[in-house]
């Protein structure tokens, strides 16, 4: 009950506390500038085909920034974000985003057909073929289950167990 009482006491989880209120307040608000930025970016890419290197840095720093801002909240870190420390730098993206073009690019790429792939076959239709390819082989007639008979799993003929 003692260690209780000391740590109700001590001021430096109550400092600590009010840091995170004034990160938690960061945070929304850098939510939000992150939230213009992205789509800002996006009516650029969409109107102009290209990316605006200077967003891009910037939403590469704020997101940063965010991302120290958490981890101070969650007490991942005893390292105070900006304004306590420096702002973070942007980092390159380690490769082209998906579908954007260099801005000395104003060609627009070909677009590529997708390859249709087989539709997979279902249980009864495999039954169904088994039971028409053994059928084939000794010339005796299929009947083919009716909805409310379960499809055989054995070629006609066969006794069942």
């Amino acid at each position: 009950m003692n260690d209780v009482k000391e740590n109700i006491k001590d001021t430096s989880i109550w400092l600590r506390g009010l840091y995170m209120l004034l990160f938690a307040v960061f945070f929304s608000v850098g939510r939000i500038v992150l939230t213009v930025v992205v789509v800002i970016q996006f009516l650029i890419r969409l109107l102009s085909g290209e990316l605006n290197q200077q967003l891009l840095g910037f939403g590469s720093s704020l997101s940063h920034y965010l991302h120290g801002v958490m981890l101070y909240l969650t007490f991942n870190t005893e390292q105070r974000p900006f304004p306590f420390s420096d702002w973070p730098e942007a980092t390159p993206p380690a490769e082209e985003p998906e579908g954007a073009r260099p801005a000395s690019s104003a060609k627009k790429r070909p677009s590529r057909k997708k390859r249709s792939r087989p539709k997979a076959r279902t249980a009864a239709k495999k039954t169904e073929m088994a039971a028409a390819e053994t059928a084939a082989e000794s010339d005796k007639p299929v009947a083919k289950p009716t909805p409310d008979q379960p499809p055989r799993d054995y070629a006609p003929g066969d006794k069942a167990d």
